[in-house]
């Protein structure tokens, strides 16, 4: 996923920008660590890196279903 795409959805779905969940995220999704190295980096539990990634997924998972509907 690119950056743009990522603050994109990360809009969509109300994240917030400066938190751990956020920046473990961006990590995992752009950068292409995995969620155990995106916690360790931010200092908080794998659940909750898991828990923004999939929020963040199913965002795209959404916007890319209602994208091809006409």
């Amino acid at each position: 996923m690119t950056a743009d795409q990522f603050f994109a959805l990360h809009e969509l779905v109300g994240m917030r920008k400066d938190s751990k969940a956020s920046r473990g995220a961006y990590a995992v999704l752009v950068q292409g660590m995995t969620q155990t190295q995106a916690s360790k980096f931010q200092k908080c539990s794998q659940s909750t890196i898991s828990a923004s990634v999939n929020r963040i997924k199913t965002a795209q998972r959404l916007a890319n279903k209602g994208a091809i509907r006409y």
